[in-house]
């Protein structure tokens, strides 16, 4: 494509993202009212931050470092929880816009053309209308944006990049880790053993940089916050969970629910076997699919299969589903090649509108375990479920080039 038309077409996409998420925002009520939800303990960590306060020995944080930044920008530009709050929105929206630029690039340097590139880019960019205001209450979109980033990196064949944005994303949200494994393979099927070295190493140098700072000043502080991720109760919006409601709702099944983690969790009948279960599905599901996207991803089709693959059953099995997670598909399913990625695309967005109408529906849920709120949270899960296992069945039927077809 010539330089001048391919400067047009960067500056139509990017008018294009500006328009969408700004209908979206004006269609999504209670995008910058953040009082009341996550983003004020944000404020907290990042006016701590900003006094000289040093996470992790100074104060707990349950999130990894690369969490921080996000917090601690806000925070060094006003004091005001309300101008925090405003702020932090602000840059989780250019966040989403530049996620949803990616996303196109990404595509079109995979071989799709035009109007397939901006069907990719559409979850990202009316996320807020399709999710709610989760979407940028959270800092997930920052994970989500690195891990794509990652697979960008890998389309065009820059390794070093790749592995600095999957450390830079495992150092936010852990999750991207689990995407190295096809990052190194398609590495090394396009580039040879240099090219694998040169990803771990960016992996490795960036991951010490992240984490070593802290692991000086404070080891059991930084131990105490991963083991506090890694650790986390059966949250009552889990496939096990939802499963007991359904019980519950259709049956009697009697359930408990206690609060506990930050989050309202699955408590009873036999809630540590439910909870053994479901740890040994998330294990078992991961390695199996991890170990296939070895095999898989040696063709660009296989690697981003592999790479929206593994993080669908990270956020499909585990033993959190809070609704941002869906945030971590959004960059990554729609780039699934062929007519098959369409209609995923199209699940994808299923999964985020009965996300939205679920997480509504919460209050009622872990209060008075309403049956409306029960059925959302079925068909949610229902949905998601449906998603991961299509993913893993092409994942699985997929040729060792990368080709997605059986």
């Amino acid at each position: 494509m010539p330089p001048a038309r391919s400067h047009r077409t960067a500056l139509a996409a990017a008018a294009l993202v500006v328009v969408l998420l700004a209908g979206a925002v004006l269609l999504t009520p209670g995008v910058w009212r953040t009082s009341g939800t996550d983003v004020s303990l944000y404020h907290d960590y990042g006016a701590r931050i900003r006094n000289g306060a040093v996470p992790y020995r100074d104060f707990f944080v349950e999130y990894p470092p690369g969490s921080l930044v996000p917090m601690a920008l806000p925070a060094v530009a006003t004091t005001s929880p309300r101008g925090f709050g405003h702020l932090f929105v602000g840059e989780m929206l250019v966040l989403l816009a530049v996620t949803s630029l990616v996303v196109a690039a990404t595509a079109s340097g995979a071989g799709m053309g035009l109007g397939r590139s901006v069907v990719a880019m559409l979850p990202v960019a009316i996320a807020p209308l399709l999710l709610g205001p989760v979407v940028v209450q959270r800092f997930d979109v920052l994970a989500a944006l690195l891990s794509v980033l990652a697979v960008a990196a890998c389309v065009r064949g820059r390794w070093s990049s790749a592995g600095v944005a999957v450390a830079a994303g495992t150092a936010v949200k852990l999750y991207p880790v689990l995407i190295l494994p096809a990052v190194v393979a398609y590495a090394a099927a396009r580039g040879g053993r240099r090219s694998a070295t040169r990803v771990v190493a960016a992996f490795a140098v960036v991951t010490a940089g992240a984490f070593a700072p802290f692991v000086v000043l404070s080891p059991r502080g930084l131990w105490h916050a991963l083991d506090y991720q890694l650790a986390r109760p059966l949250q009552v919006e889990t496939l096990v969970s939802g499963a007991a409601l359904v019980a519950h709702l259709l049956a009697g099944f009697a359930v408990g629910l206690h609060t506990g983690s930050g989050s309202v969790n699955y408590a009873w009948p036999a809630g540590a076997a439910a909870h053994l279960a479901q740890r040994a599905v998330f294990v078992i599901a991961l390695l199996v699919t991890v170990g296939f996207s070895l095999l898989k991803a040696r063709g660009a089709v296989g690697f981003i299969l592999a790479a929206a693959t593994v993080t669908a059953v990270a956020v499909t099995f585990g033993s959190v589903l809070s609704p941002q997670y869906v945030v971590w598909l959004l960059p990554l399913v729609p780039l699934v090649a062929g007519n098959a990625g369409v209609a995923l695309t199209g699940a994808l967005v299923a999964v985020m509108v009965a996300t939205r109408i679920e997480y509504a529906k919460y209050t009622a849920l872990v209060r008075h375990l309403s049956s409306d709120s029960i059925l959302w949270l079925a068909i949610r899960n229902a949905l998601l479920l449906a998603l991961c296992l299509t993913l893993c069945a092409r994942l699985f039927a997929a040729r060792q080039s990368g080709d997605a077809s059986p």
